[in-house]
């Protein structure tokens, strides 16, 4: 008997690929566990140098461990791809009210909106 668990075991891969085509991510930056304690997965995976999401409608996404094992983090749908648009700072919708305060607060002190009489709280 093996205790090997298998993707196709436990997620529901034949109903997603009647949706579209299925991306399985294995995420092994350096900092993955960092980025993990810190809850920015998901800002990390948003930005691709390459368009290596591009034609895919799920994307499985995994964190690199030691040496070939990793483990799931989630399954996300792609919605839309941004091509040729700015964006400093994507936070994650599970950020809490403090994070997000504090991160507008930096990009306000960066941009120098305040300076302007934008922004002024």
């Amino acid at each position: 008997m093996s205790n090997q668990i298998l993707l196709q075991d436990v997620l529901p891969l034949d109903e997603l690929r009647k949706q579209g085509k299925i991306l399985l991510v294995r995420h092994s930056h350096d900092n993955i566990r960092e980025m993990y304690l810190k809850n920015i997965i998901e800002e990390y995976q948003s930005f691709q140098d390459k368009p290596a999401f591009l034609n895919f409608k799920f994307i499985i996404c995994f964190l690199g461990s030691e040496r070939n094992s990793a483990s799931f983090y989630g399954i996300y749908e792609l919605i839309e791809i941004l091509k040729g648009k700015k964006v400093l700072e994507v936070l994650s919708k599970t950020a809490n009210q403090k994070y997000c305060t504090e991160k507008e607060s930096n990009w306000k002190e960066k941009l120098g909106s305040r300076a302007f009489g934008l922004n002024k709280n």
